[in-house]
Parts: structure tokens; C-alpha cells; sequence
């Protein structure tokens, strides 16, 4: 009997000790479930307090692609990592770079399918140690950007300079710019008859300069010029050359001014203006004038600033204020419909004018090495130029507003 109690007892404990370790395991399953339910809520909240909304504004935003170059899918953030990149010196006005990051993107793609293409490559720790030594963000736009550049100067120095010949003619001369054909025409004849150039440019308030050798295709460069390279080898030796240059800027215009109203302290005045860019230009609309041709007319005839979209230039100018009319305008006794005659305004910037150069030395060398340079990295520019218009059809962006906002949020911070 006593065998028999000890058994039951032992299997009473045994059953308890495995109902213990059961009930232990629920409970222990029913906290992982609480302690799950638990998670599930705080995201619940977070995702209703902030989660849903940095998903919503950063983190979908930043996926969305945005360019596409070929197959190659361009996303908002690598957008903005290239807006950061190019706008890093002046981070606050991002919003002014935002079509230079786009580019760059486009050209960073093109320029490696193409180099690629011709046999460049460039190495990874080339890039990174560019990136590190100069600190920049190390993400994917910058170093496409970075090895795009890189590319660029690997085909200017093997592909382009070795191809340009070294051995050709050069020339120098002597030139000076000046706005008025008529002025221009008379330094040609004054040349002619021996008088000598550096006073001559003095006497008719001409800018006047004197380059070194050069060859054919620097000058354009040296003068942001499209047809200065084309006058210097086309003229003859020692023999004055005169030619336009429709681009170059000079100081200095004549403006025609009508008076069209004051407001009630004549503190400020509506204008129309005329605008000459030469003296010559100046006495084609007097001679307009005194033939009894109307201001509207002679403005759509003869004014350099006349735009067939808005008409005739009208401008509000106040009493205080620094333009070559100004003193007209507002002079005691003027009267709304009062027309000036010719008035010079040296503040004011005009393109277009003429070169009288002088060709004075003529040789065939073997061009510098900074001439080598220049000339390879205008065929680059060309060449760059040429595959980013070629690839156009390849080229898709869908760079709306807010995607813009967004990305110029992440590098001012506003």
C-alpha cells in the first residue's frame, strides 16, 4: 500500500512537472503573440504619425525614375545627388542648376556607352580616389559624373589630340574693334595711306589688341568668335582687312526716346525707346525722323531691341535713375509725346560691330603644346555635342515640379 501511494505520488508529480513545462510553453507562445500584437500596433502608429508620410515624401520620391538614357533608368535621388554636385558652391540657389544636373546625367551616360564604344575605359579606383581626395558625396550620380569627365579627357588626349597635325601654318595680328561701320571703313583707308595702327586705334576710341602666333581655329576660341579664325586666314599680309562680327559686344549706343506718361509725383516715367548701336545707325533714324516717318514705324524698321512679338520697347524709368536718357525725360519742361533726338548712353552694352585687323607675320611651325590642347578639347566639345544630339531620341525626362521641389529641398534643406 505504501509501494502503491509513493508510485501515484511519483506519477502526480511527474504529470504536474510535464503539465508545468505545457502551461509554461502557452504562456510563454501567448507573449510572443502579445509582444508581436505589440509590434504591429507601434507600426500601425508609426506609419499613421511619420512613417507613411517619409514613405510618401522621401522614400517613394527618391525611387522614381526620372530620366531615362538608353536602358539606363535615372532616379529622383540620383537627380538630386547631381543637383547637390553641381550647385555645391552655391547650395541656396540649386534651383538655378537643376537643368545643368539633368544634363550632366545625360552626358555622363552617353559619353560612357560612347567612349566605351571606342575602346576608353576608366578604372574604378581611379574614380574613388578622385572622390576622396577632393571629399565629395560618394553616390552614383557624382561618380557617373566624375568618370564621364574623366572618359572626356581620355578621348580628347588619345583619340583626338593625336590625330590633329602638328606641323601647319600660323599667323598674328593686330586689331581693333569698332562699332560704327562708317568709323571702321575710315580706319581701312587711313591704314592704307600709312597712318599707324596703335594711334589710329587711340584717336577712334577703338579696343585694340595683338596676339602671339597661332594656328588656324584658336582665334575663334581666344575671341569668342564664329568668324574671326576664317578673316585671319583669309587675308593677305600687311594689307588692312575689315569684316563683322555680329557676336562681339562693345559699350556704348544711342537710344531715341518718346515720352508716354508720368505718374502723379513724376517721380516715374513710361518710355518707348529706340535703340542704335552705332552712330551710323543713329543718323539712318534722324534722317527717318526729319522725313516725317512716325516713331512706331522707324522702331519696327531700324531699332535693335524692336521685337515683332511685343512691338515696340517701352520701358518704366525713374527720376533717380542712371540710364543716358533719364535726364531727358525728366528735364522741367518735358511733356508727355516729346520725342529726343540721338542720345549717347557709354553705360549701355550692344552687340555686333567690325575688326579692322592687320595680318603681320605668316610661318609654318609646330604648334605649342597649350595650342594642341585647345584645339583637342574643341573636337571634344564638338564631338560631345554631337553624340548627346544623336542620342536625343534615346533620351526621356519626366522632371515635373514637384519632383524639382523635391529634390532642391534635399540639398538647401527648405
Amino acid at each position: 500500500m505504501a509501494n502503491e501511494n509513493k508510485k501515484k505520488e511519483k506519477e502526480s508529480f511527474i504529470a504536474k512537472k510535464n503539465e508545468s513545462k505545457v502551461q509554461k510553453a502557452k504562456r510563454a507562445q501567448k507573449t510572443i503573440y502579445a509582444a508581436f500584437a505589440g509590434v504591429i500596433v507601434l507600426i500601425l502608429i508609426f506609419v499613421g504619425l511619420g512613417v507613411g508620410s517619409w514613405f510618401k515624401n522621401e522614400y517613394k520620391p527618391s525611387k522614381t525614375t526620372v530620366i531615362s538614357v538608353y536602358d539606363r533608368n535615372i532616379s529622383a535621388r540620383d537627380f538630386a545627388d547631381a543637383l547637390a554636385y553641381v550647385s555645391a558652391q552655391y547650395p541656396q540657389y540649386a534651383s538655378l542648376f537643376t537643368n545643368t544636373a539633368a544634363q550632366n546625367l545625360e552626358l555622363a551616360e552617353v559619353v560612357y556607352r560612347k567612349a566605351t564604344e571606342l575602346g576608353y575605359s576608366v578604372e574604378d579606383k581611379t574614380v574613388q580616389d578622385f572622390i576622396s581626395y577632393y571629399k565629395l558625396a560618394n553616390n552614383q550620380a557624382v561618380r557617373d559624373i566624375i568618370r564621364a569627365g574623366f572618359l572626356q579627357n581620355t578621348v580628347r588626349d588619345e583619340y583626338f589630340a593625336p590625330n590633329i597635325e602638328k606641323n601647319v601654318e600660323h599667323r598674328k595680328f593686330d586689331g581693333m574693334f569698332i562699332a560704327a561701320k562708317s568709323d571702321a571703313e575710315y580706319a581701312v583707308e587711313q591704314l592704307k595711306n600709312g597712318a599707324n595702327f596703335d594711334q589710329l586705334a587711340l584717336d577712334l576710341f577703338a579696343e585694340s589688341t595683338s596676339t602671339t602666333l597661332h594656328p588656324n581655329g584658336i582665334f575663334d576660341y581666344i575671341f569668342n568668335s564664329e568668324v574671326m579664325d576664317e578673316a585671319v586666314f583669309s587675308a593677305e599680309k600687311n594689307v588692312p582687312t575689315m569684316f563683322e562680327d555680329p557676336n562681339k559686344t562693345h559699350s556704348g549706343g544711342y537710344w531715341f526716346v518718346r515720352v508716354d506718361g508720368y505718374d502723379e509725383a513724376r517721380s516715374v516715367a513710361t518710355v518707348s525707346v529706340i535703340a542704335a548701336a552705332d552712330k551710323d545707325g543713329a543718323a539712318d533714324i534722324e534722317k527717318e525722323f526729319a522725313d516725317g516717318k512716325d516713331f512706331d514705324t522707324i522702331a519696327a524698321n531700324y531699332s535693335i531691341n524692336y521685337s515683332d512679338q511685343t512691338g515696340v520697347s517701352q520701358v518704366r524709368v525713374a527720376s533717380d535713375s542712371t540710364l543716358g536718357y533719364a535726364d531727358f525725360v525728366f528735364a522741367s519742361e518735358r511733356k508727355v509725346g516729346d520725342i529726343s533726338g540721338a542720345i549717347y548712353d557709354g553705360s549701355t552694352t550692344i552687340n555686333g560691330g567690325y575688326w579692322v585687323i592687320v595680318v603681320d607675320d605668316i610661318r609654318t611651325k609646330d604648334m605649342t603644346d597649350d595650342d594642341l590642347n585647345t584645339l583637342a578639347s574643341i573636337k571634344l566639345s564638338d564631338w560631345s555635342t554631337e553624340i548627346l544630339d544623336a542620342a536625343k531620341d534615346d533620351i526621356k525626362e519626366d522632371l515635373n515640379d514637384e519632383i524639382i521641389a523635391w529634390a532642391v529641398k534635399r540639398v538647401t534643406g527648405k
